[in-house]
């Protein structure tokens, strides 16, 4: 392999990384948001069985 194609494999595996991270991060975010929503629908539900009593 000459150096031309080993520095594109290197620049192709760098935005492969950067691609991955970014996937991480939006799945993490994904999740962090459907807990912070079941936790507010638990608040929510826990409110109203204290109206009730």
């Amino acid at each position: 392999m000459n150096k031309a194609n080993i520095e594109g494999l290197i620049n192709l595996e760098i935005e492969l990384a950067k691609s991955i991270l970014e996937l991480k991060e939006e799945h993490e975010t994904t999740v962090l948001e459907k807990r912070e929503n079941l936790l507010t629908n638990l608040e929510l539900v826990i409110s109203k069985k204290k109206g009730k009593k």
